[in-house]
């Protein structure tokens, strides 16, 4: 969830934005199709390709549902300011917002519960379907009579705010959307879904304002540009951080020594018989140790980054740094990693309770890691010599005993 953060921030700044120039009015498009409304296009069809491009097929369908919808709902409107009579005897506008208010969210919730498939897979395709189907019942909605009843039912009348009008079944379809993404992302924990929960928060505040349409285009067009964000922030985690343990990876090692500068040092740590503990405990219980000892050497104090290099090694770069200035840092790692204590669980022991129940006993097992340490000095001017002289001390560490550092 941490990671979503910042984009929730952005959510929030964005939307304000959105809210004040109700008052203000910044930057609400014009009632005649002009280049802000091109514009505003475009960022849609550049959010569209970047999704399509980095694989995001549900956000893909999201930002072209929002696409086809603002498409659409533009050209009723230019019927209704044109020459054609009929559509200014309609409250075509009227219809849009109920459109927007009510159709609109719970597919919105219904693309959050797909899972990503490549678009022109069968699976794929079934959802192009599914999406082509909504614009098209928009289409028959406002071409039906005003007179068919049905705009009656679903017409204002429970008044929230001033001027703004919201009908009892509007209401209850925003409230289950929003429990059913709440089952998806936090029940299921599915955080990664959160722009979904943005898109639908930012269709409801849409669909509250007044002049609907103009602030549907104009969120749509925010929205691309917070999947832009999403799909580049999610893209640079996938690349950088390692998946098992949440800290950064070898790429983004490879790319912190790249910038260091003519004074650092590099310590590279090695969890002591891993290999034994794997074959004796298993796989699943070894990676619980790769996080155990990935999170204890992310807090690592003087100012130095910490990687996973591979396998059961990480590294940690201190920058500025001498060896000597380097050893208390790495070694107040190793004693917290030593004295941390850790339960290989029973496997019958349930895996929702944080606290062993009785009749289920565990043993306590105790991780050590070996260290060296190596600095840029005149003989070992480079990274590649740099990085070379702490794997040698890190052997010599092993080989004096193990739970040490060498420098």
């Amino acid at each position: 969830m941490v990671r979503q953060l910042p984009l929730l921030a952005i959510s929030f700044t964005l939307f304000l934005f959105l809210m004040l120039s109700i008052t203000k009015q910044w930057i609400v498009p014009p009632e005649s199709f002009g280049m802000l409304h091109i514009l505003l296009f475009v960022m849609n069809a550049f959010g569209l390709t970047l999704a399509l491009l980095f694989g995001r097929t549900t956000l893909f369908l999201l930002l072209l549902l929002f696409l086809t919808l603002g498409v659409i709902t533009e050209t009723f409107d230019y019927l209704r300011h044109a020459h054609f009579q009929v559509w200014k005897s309609t409250p075509v506008g009227t219809m849009i917002d109920i459109v927007i208010q009510l159709f609109l969210p719970p597919f919105i919730v219904l693309l959050a519960w797909f899972e990503n498939r490549a678009i022109f897979s069968f699976a794929g395709v079934l959802r192009l379907i599914l999406i082509a189907i909504f614009p098209l019942l928009v289409v028959i909605w406002l071409y039906a009579p005003y007179s068919l009843g049905i705009n009656e039912i679903l017409m204002f009348d429970f008044v929230i705010l001033p001027e703004i009008g919201i009908a009892h079944i509007t209401l209850l379809v925003w409230a289950l959307s929003f429990g059913s993404l709440y089952i998806l992302i936090f029940v299921h924990k599915e955080h990664f879904k959160t722009i979904f929960l943005v898109a639908l928060f930012g269709t409801i505040l849409t669909a509250s304002l007044p002049k609907t349409l103009d602030y549907y285009l104009l969120f749509s067009a925010l929205f691309s540009l917070l999947s832009i964000f999403f799909i580049i922030s999610n893209s640079y985690y996938m690349a950088y951080i390692d998946e098992l343990t949440g800290i950064k990876g070898r790429r983004a090692m490879n790319e912190a020594l790249i910038r260091l500068g003519n004074k650092y040092s590099i310590v590279m740590v090695d969890i002591d018989h891993f290999k034994k503990f794997n074959d004796t405990y298993g796989h699943d219980i070894g990676d619980e140790v790769l996080k155990l000892v990935a999170k204890l050497i992310n807090k690592v104090t003087g100012g130095a980054e910490a990687f996973r290099w591979g396998g059961e090694e990480f590294a940690m770069i201190f920058n500025g740094k001498t060896a000597q200035e380097v050893f208390s840092h790495a070694d107040a790692v190793r004693q917290a990693i030593e004295l941390h204590p850790f339960y290989i669980r029973d496997p019958d022991r349930p895996e929702d309770k944080p606290e062993m129940p009785k009749g289920h006993p565990v043993k306590e097992v105790q991780i050590t890691v070996s260290m060296g340490i190596g600095q840029r000095t005149k003989e070992d001017f480079d990274v590649e010599a740099v990085m070379k002289k702490a794997d040698d001390l890190l052997y010599v560490a092993k080989e004096a005993g193990r739970n040490c550092v060498k420098f």
